[in-house]
């Protein structure tokens, strides 16, 4: 969406979502996300008008509290039962919107755990997405999105490792012991998410050290790559997230 001023009075369009006719509910919606960070004051009638019957306005609402942005963290905890509604496109945008809170919507990270098995590709790829937008406060998800490595698609795993790099040094207590997965490819994607927490360095080193001597040529790659990683960085922590994942790779409908 874009973010230009819609030019009409916030006042009109919360009266708007009101209306029976639920086109004008959808439009009214969507007016309200067009016009961003200055829709704060319809927060409280946006999260009322979650309870909608129509799955066009739930999805349209979703989306406008996405666009308003961390400002609506106080509609989290309904985004998060929007997470379990009946459609999965109106599922899918409860994720998107949580994403584009990042840290505020923190309290969403058990919600947003569980939609990682939903049966909707797009629902889980953004509840991971959103998860490592959250950063270290979603560490709790560790032990899923290191379950999401095993995935058959190079995306969702590709989403789960970007997320670990962002949740970082918190989810070390998960991680290292999953250098000795059995499965070569968790392992592999382990150590690439470990040579990530340059502020660990002195604990990292010998484990990934040990770790050299593993019997698949890909993971020993992966793991002296991070090892001159974290020699490299030693002195300084890495931006948080390595890699950027452009949302076109996820799903919406």
């Amino acid at each position: 969406m874009s973010r230009d001023k819609p030019g009409a009075d916030l006042g009109y369009w919360l009266q708007c979502l009101r209306v029976a006719d639920p086109f004008q509910r959808v439009h009214a919606a969507m007016v309200l996300g067009l016009m961003g960070e200055q829709a704060q004051g319809a927060i409280p009638a946006l999260v009322d008008a979650l309870r909608d019957e129509d799955v066009q306005v739930r999805r349209m609402i979703t989306a406008a509290l996405g666009e308003i942005g961390p400002p609506s963290r106080t509609a989290v905890p309904v985004l998060v039962n929007s997470l379990r509604d009946r459609n999965e496109v109106v599922r899918t945008r409860a994720a998107i919107a949580l994403s584009e809170m990042g840290p505020a919507a923190r309290v969403a990270v058990p919600g947003l755990t569980a939609a990682l098995k939903d049966h909707c590709l797009g629902v889980r790829r953004w509840a991971t997405f959103a998860l490592g937008e959250i950063g270290p406060k979603a560490a709790a998800a560790a032990p899923e999105l290191l379950e999401l490595f095993r995935d058959p698609s190079i995306i969702t795993r590709t989403l789960a490792l970007v997320a670990l790099r962002k949740i970082g040094p918190s989810a070390l207590s998960v991680l290292i012991p999953s250098l000795k997965d059995p499965h070569a490819g968790v392992r592999r994607l382990v150590a690439s998410v470990l040579g990530r927490c340059a502020t660990q360095t002195d604990l990292l080193t010998p484990v990934l050290r040990e770790a050299t001597a593993d019997p698949d040529p890909s993971v020993r790659e992966s793991v002296l790559e991070a090892l001159q990683r974290l020699t490299a960085n030693a002195s300084a922590q890495p931006p948080a997230g390595g890699d950027p994942i452009a949302p076109s790779l996820l799903p919406v409908d």
